[in-house]
């Protein structure tokens, strides 16, 4: 089975085993023990969960102050704080707080599904993908609805 990050979708056509696998292989869970106490829901969940953490280690650090950015100015220090951030049924607290929303979608794309097309709100007011979060803030990807075709 390939490695990588896995959808709801995707999880949901794996058979129990292969659920069992993923999870020993990748994330180092041996649930065989339980496995037939557990049902797929349950272990999509644990997946979920698993990849959810290993994305929040992969966070890179804000650049210290004064520190140059690939465009060649700098930056003031960033404040670390927590960030809620949701997209459908899928949402998390994450240390993306100085961020851009862009950034956080990016970052964050795989893990919870966040489609380029999803409107970006913060705290319920549609923004756009370059403002900078706080920390509190409540991050939403929305999929727009009501649009009529060309």
């Amino acid at each position: 089975m390939p490695r990588g990050n896995w959808t709801h979708g995707e999880l949901g056509q794996l058979t129990k085993i292969q659920l069992r696998d993923i999870l020993r292989d990748e994330f180092k869970d041996d649930v065989s023990s339980q496995l037939n106490s557990l049902m797929i829901s349950d272990l999509m969940a644990r997946i979920m969960a698993c990849q959810e953490e290993r994305q929040k280690q992969a966070l890179p650090e804000p650049a210290p102050a004064g520190a140059q950015t690939r465009r060649g100015r700098t930056d003031a220090p960033r404040p670390a704080g927590q960030v809620t951030v949701a997209c459908g049924a899928a949402s998390g607290t994450y240390p993306v707080a100085g961020k851009t929303a862009g950034e956080v979608r990016d970052t964050l794309r795989d893990v919870l599904n966040i489609d380029d097309s999803f409107e970006v709100r913060v705290n319920g007011t549609t923004v756009l993908p370059t403002h900078v979060l706080e920390a509190g803030n409540m991050l939403e990807f929305v999929k727009p609805a009501g649009t009529k075709a060309l």
